[in-house]
């Protein structure tokens, strides 16, 4: 649980970079709507060939798509439901509770809602290196396949290269 969150934050983190970096060519910021669960899930590679992809289906998955899409209504970069942060032991008293009705469940989500990327800050600590020591190798923004191999099969991401901003 505590790695999603650090997961997050260094998404924010790389948006924030990738904003610099391509000021000059966007009429405006690009932006991230995310929501984060945590439970059991069934995970796989599904499909033939060149359509397998690598899947995840169970209840968690559906409450995470709802809360994305809270995040997505709220304007907000980030909606943690509180099992997530419950796991991961981080206070979030900073953040704005609510318990949300999700579709699909009889009682409310309790969640945090953090409008900015830079709110997860101090539930991580602030790192400028939020994937160091991560068990990931990194993440890539590429677009078409980004973290697949020749044929079509996930594999590692290419590893994040620092550019000497935070």
């Amino acid at each position: 649980a505590r790695s999603a969150i650090e997961a997050v934050h260094g998404l924010g983190r790389a948006l924030e970079a990738l904003n610099a970096s391509l000021a000059d060519e966007l009429d405006r910021p690009l932006r991230l709507a995310i929501g984060v669960h945590a439970g059991p899930a069934i995970v796989g590679e599904m499909g033939h060939g060149r359509a397998r992809s690598l899947t995840a289906i169970g209840d968690v998955v559906n409450v995470a798509s709802r809360l994305e899409g809270l995040a997505k209504e709220r304007d907000a970069a980030v909606v943690l439901s509180e099992t997530v942060l419950d796991l991961a032991q981080v206070d979030a008293g900073g953040l704005e509770r609510e318990a949300v009705t999700v579709r699909g469940k009889t009682v409310p989500v309790p969640v945090r809602v953090a409008a900015s990327f830079a709110e997860i800050d101090g539930l991580v600590g602030g790192s400028s290196r939020p994937w160091a020591g991560l068990g990931v190798t990194g993440f890539s923004l590429a677009p078409g396949g980004a973290g697949r191999d020749d044929d079509g099969r996930f594999g590692p991401a290419p590893p994040l290269q620092e550019t000497g901003s935070p």
